[in-house]
């Protein structure tokens, strides 16, 4: 990808003359769960043309996969249409028939991308898991905490996610003005995105032996129906 990005780039630009990118933005290559997620993705991916006003029709762009997936042309050697083509059906033209329907319906008009955790895994929960376990049997050099943790939430999550639930803005929360709400956003960024204890007494202008206080305050009783929607909103148990 680096030589397709600049060394592909750097030939072009010279030969015709020109200077800039050839391509936008930086490769970013995203890990995704085989399913209801891969499906939203092909089905995302094909109607870019449309949803740009490049075409009127995502059957008459040439520059996707659809047709060749759909069967309307023959496929070329390099792309396998069999990965997607088999989450529709059985044989062939049965899949190639659901595949066009699928699309037709253009349900998936929303990007998928702000879905995606840890910056490239596309998936549920379980799915996460699965990808943190693995990375955790490897040893992984230069890859950032997050890429490396997919199962955790980031800070902007969590504090929306806290706000969602008791009607707040991100910036009453880290102020502190609701008893309940702070100390449950600052439990779940020790518990859920494990920000260093240091990390979270700053964000909300506390010290860190209140911030420990929190943290067994909440794990030493039961939680209010408010904490428990909170907790079932991140995925995690008390």
């Amino acid at each position: 990808m680096r030589r397709l990005n600049q060394v592909y780039t750097q030939a072009y630009n010279r030969r015709h003359g020109r200077v800039g990118p050839v391509l936008q933005g930086r490769f970013k290559g995203i890990v995704v769960e085989k399913g209801l997620y891969l499906l939203e993705v092909s089905r995302y991916i094909v109607l870019n043309p449309v949803r740009a006003g490049m075409t009127t029709s995502v059957r008459a762009w040439a520059w996707s996969s659809y047709r060749a997936t759909a069967g309307f042309v023959s496929p070329p050697a390099w792309l396998q249409v069999a990965a997607v083509l088999q989450l529709f059906g059985s044989s062939v033209p049965e899949a190639q028939q659901a595949y066009r329907k699928f699309v037709a319906d253009k349900k998936g008009k929303d990007s998928p991308w702000g879905q995606v955790r840890g910056q490239i895994f596309l998936g549920d929960d379980a799915f996460l898991d699965r990808m943190e376990r693995l990375l955790q049997e490897r040893r992984l050099g230069n890859v950032p905490r997050c890429q490396s943790h997919p199962a955790r939430l980031d800070k902007p999550t969590i504090l929306e996610g806290v706000g969602r639930v008791y009607g707040l803005s991100v910036g009453d929360i880290l102020a502190r003005r609701h008893a309940e709400a702070y100390p449950m956003a600052a439990w779940l960024l020790r518990r859920k995105a494990n920000l260093p204890l240091g990390e979270v007494a700053e964000l909300f202008g506390v010290s860190i032996s209140r911030i420990s206080h929190i943290q067994r305050g909440i794990e030493g009783r039961q939680p209010s129906a408010r904490e428990l929607e909170v907790m079932a909103l991140c995925n995690v148990k008390q």
